[in-house]
C-alpha cells in the first residue's frame, strides 16, 4: 500500500512537473517503461516517485502550493535599525552588567492616555493594531499606525495616547535592561518592573 501510494504521489508530481515544464509528455514516460518487466517497471516508477517527492517538497516546486497566506520562501524584513530614539536623540550606551530582556504586549483602550513616564533603558516597539500618539515633555509628537515601529525616548518624560474612539491600540515592546532596573518610572515616582 505504501509503495502504491508513493507511486501515485510521484506520478502526480511528475505530471505537474512535466506539464509545467513542457519537457516530455506524460504518455511518453509511460511508453518508455512499457516494454519493461513488471518488477522493473515498479522499481523505475518507485525510484521516480521518491526522487520527485524530494523535488515536490522543495519550496517553489509544483508539489507545494504557494499562496499569500502560506508563502514557501523565508522572508526577512528589517522593521527598524536606528541609533536614535523617535525624537532624534542618540540612544544611550548599553550597560556592561548582566542584560535582561523583557517583551510586553500593551493594550491601550480607545481614548485613553498613559500617565506621563520615562524609561531608564532602551526599548522599542511595533504597533500591532490601532493608532497611537507619543508626546514628549518637549512637545515632540509621533503618530503611529498599525505596523509602525518606534524607538522610545530614554530618560525623557513622555506619554502615549490612543486617539481612536472605537479601537484599542496594541503594541509589542521590547525592553533591553538589567535585572532589578525598572522598565518605566512614572512622574509620581512609582516604578514599574513589568506590566
Amino acid at each position: 500500500l505504501l509503495h502504491h501510494g508513493l507511486v501515485e504521489i510521484g506520478i502526480e508530481c511528475l505530471s505537474q512537473r512535466l506539464y509545467r515544464l513542457d519537457v516530455v509528455p506524460l504518455q511518453d514516460l509511460f511508453h518508455l517503461i512499457e516494454g519493461q518487466s513488471h518488477a522493473l517497471k515498479q522499481r523505475i516508477v518507485l525510484l521516480t516517485a521518491v526522487l520527485l517527492l524530494v523535488g515536490c517538497t522543495t519550496p517553489g516546486s509544483p508539489g507545494i502550493k504557494s499562496s499569500p497566506q502560506h508563502p514557501t520562501a523565508i522572508k526577512v524584513e528589517t522593521l527598524m535599525k536606528t541609533t536614535t530614539s523617535w525624537d532624534n536623540k542618540p540612544l544611550p550606551a548599553y550597560s556592561t552588567t548582566q542584560p535582561e530582556i523583557s517583551i510586553l504586549r500593551i493594550t491601550i483602550p480607545p481614548l485613553t492616555a498613559l500617565p506621563e513616564h520615562q524609561h531608564p533603558i532602551i526599548n522599542t516597539g511595533v504597533l500591532i493594531s490601532g493608532n497611537l500618539e507619543a508626546v514628549s515633555e518637549h512637545g515632540d509628537t509621533l503618530s503611529l499606525h498599525a505596523g509602525d515601529t518606534i524607538a522610545e525616548v530614554v530618560n525623557t518624560w513622555h506619554y502615549g495616547r490612543n486617539p481612536s474612539d472605537d479601537e484599542p491600540a496594541v503594541i509589542i515592546v521590547v525592553y533591553v535592561g538589567t535585572p532589578g532596573t525598572p522598565l518605566t518610572i512614572k512622574r509620581d515616582g512609582t516604578m514599574r518592573h513589568e506590566e
